[in-house]
């Protein structure tokens, strides 16, 4: 209560002018007792009072830094100086706002990719585990592997495993195929996700040996496929033409842990069911040679992430030769959209990207810069004049640095609304979206960003002008109805310098970036692209095995080329140039494998 009646009082203006008019009347009336005219006596007490002004700053340091109410002061100051020149301050704000405003939503999807994490709680003790081979880089694991790992590890409070399939939903062999994971029973426990109804999975309803097929629907799938269906839990749906029990719905911000939206999760032995006539199920949840399933773990709490990998690595080595397979090691990482393998690919990617937004920003700050420059020299009367009633110079330097701030923090704030629109904009244009465990909002780390880049912005187009400003000479310039900024040196021709070079620079490099689009664009790709078409055909799952499957593609294959005239037509497991990928292992004769 003490500490909030001084800062009452550091406040109250009229206390204190009261205290120090008070002592002002004393003064005053001694001087009339010694024989002077109350006049007299008037001018002779403020003689020897001194500057009143001072004297209250004075006072107010007795009662808590003066700083504050002073700050308050040039902020106030600083905001009716730019609204008495609106021409100058749009023009500034405009500059500031696509500098700042480009860097902050650049920094949102970097941000996004490399240090967010997934939107779990506690995600900072969720991790990824991974196998490395010497001989073939990272990989999945094993079911097996998996649980052996879950069953034996110290260092985590639980794992989970996943793998996504495409199925479908409800509509037999016509429906359009949608995403799916099959996961361990632990899966939601693990990432301690809540749902909107019902509830996720229990240990008996993932066993290899009884599988059971119940399903958890994403919110996404409930209230786009189910029409927000209030008794969706315990309904059965049709999974690949195999009914399912639904058990709950998934909480609306969590979209998974894989590289699309899902709309189910299922147990991984109900895969079982789900596939009766697929041979590779089987060996997937029982073969310990089988890869590859993704998995993420929570640690225990004061674990390291080093602790764990050292720890996972032993374990893996003991199930390793249990198997009578090559041991591997495991590589801890965070959940971050790209693992330290990947970031060092983008990283020089996101340097240059980097560098040309930061670019904008520096020819924002020259420009807004060389504006404050003549505002300076228009100003420099009014600063001699609060030089010559005792203001110092580096008083009046932190005068129009505040103005400086403050632009620049209102350009951040615009920037970081900019920032919740543009980078999801900007990415859905270009038809490349974000995994759903990349969040494109801002968050702290983005605020953090957008504070210390106004603060730099304003220091970098801010001190130059201001110190330039102040250095004057007080007695000529009071001497003049007008003053001009002194040539000595030509600050305002080096800046436009920089805004030209970096102007130059910029426009070479998008010029150079343009041309490699258009060279790629017209690159020899070594075969025959006009005129051809490609269409994506899925059989029903559990309809068509491999022998029918064949004999159906064979036939639509004649008939295709019967139509084309007996040539131009073909069947292919993935497109050129796709966004998809497939791999074959061989082993040479004579060699071990």
């Amino acid at each position: 209560m003490r500490f909030l009646r001084r800062i009452q009082r550091l406040f109250s203006k009229d206390d204190l002018a009261e205290e120090i008019d008070l002592h002002h009347a004393m003064v005053e009336e001694a001087q009339r007792a010694e024989g002077l005219s109350e006049e007299e006596a008037h001018y002779a007490a403020r003689r020897l009072m001194g500057n009143a002004t001072q004297a209250r700053e004075e006072a107010r340091r007795v009662w808590l830094a003066a700083w504050i109410e002073s700050v308050c002061q040039d902020l106030r100051y600083a905001a009716r100086s730019l609204l008495s020149q609106p021409g100058f301050t749009f023009m500034a704000l405009v500059a500031l706002v696509l500098g700042i405003g480009l860097n902050t939503s650049l920094f949102t999807a970097i941000n996004a990719v490399l240090f967010r994490p997934w939107d779990v709680p506690h995600a900072e003790e969720m991790v990824r585990l991974t196998l490395v081979d010497p001989q073939f880089g990272a990989g999945g694991f094993p079911v097996r592997g998996y649980r052996f790992l879950n069953e034996q590890s110290h260092t985590l409070a639980g794992a989970t495993l996943y793998r996504g399939y495409r199925v479908t939903l409800d509509e037999g062999s016509t429906g359009q195929a949608v995403s799916a994971y099959f996961v361990s029973a632990n899966y939601f426990d693990v990432l301690q996700v809540r749902m909107t109804a019902g509830r996720g999975f229990r240990p008996e309803e993932d066993i290899a040996a009884s599988p059971v097929a119940v399903a958890v629907l994403s919110h996404r799938a409930w209230k786009g496929r189910y029409e927000s269906d209030p008794g969706i839990v315990g309904r059965t749906i049709r999974v690949d033409d195999v009914r399912f029990t639904i058990t709950g719905v998934a909480n609306e911000s969590f979209q998974g842990t894989g590289n699309a939206p899902t709309d189910l999760w299922a147990p991984l032995s109900s895969l079982r069911l789900a596939r009766p006539k697929d041979p590779t199920v089987s060996d997937w949840l029982t073969n310990p040679g089988w890869c590859c399933s993704e998995v993420a773990a929570r640690l225990a709490p004061t674990v390291t992430r080093e602790r764990a990998q050292a720890e996972l690595t032993a374990v893996y080595r003991r199930f390793s030769e249990e198997v009578k397979r090559p041991s591997r090691e495991i590589m801890v990482t965070g959940t971050e959209l790209l693992d330290p393998k990947k970031r060092q690919r983008a990283a020089p990617i996101l340097v240059l990207v980097l560098a040309a937004v930061g670019s904008i920003l520096l020819l924002a700050c020259a420009n807004v810069s060389n504006l404050l420059l003549a505002r300076a020299a228009a100003r420099q009367r009014e600063i001699a004049v609060r030089v010559a009633i005792g203001a110092g110079r580096w008083r009046v330097i932190r005068q129009l640095l505040t103005e400086s701030l403050l632009l620049a923090g209102i350009a951040s704030g615009a920037g970081l609304l900019l920032a919740f629109v543009l980078p999801d904009l900007v990415l859905r244009t270009m038809g490349q979206p974000l995994p759903p465990t990349a969040h494109l909002t801002p968050d702290l780390n983005v605020l953090g960003y957008a504070v210390g880049i106004a603060v730099l912005s304003a220091f970098a187009f801010g001190l130059a002008p201001a110190l330039r400003g102040t250095r004057l000479a007080v007695s000529e310039t009071m001497k003049h109805q007008s003053a001009h900024a002194s040539a000595r040196f030509p600050l305002r021709g080096v800046l436009l310098g920089v805004q030209v070079a970096i102007s130059v620079v910029l426009l070479v490099c998008a010029g150079l970036l343009l041309r490699g689009v258009l060279r790629a664009r017209s690159m020899d790709l070594g075969f025959r692209t006009e005129g051809v078409s490609a269409v994506e055909l899925t059989l029903p799952t559990n309809t068509y095995d491999d022998a029918r499957r064949q004999a159906f593609l064979d036939d639509l294959l004649g008939q295709l080329q019967g139509i084309a005239g007996g040539e131009g037509v073909s069947v292919s497991a993935l497109v050129p140039l796709s966004d998809s990928r497939n791999s074959s292992d061989f082993v040479v004769p004579g060699m071990s494998p």
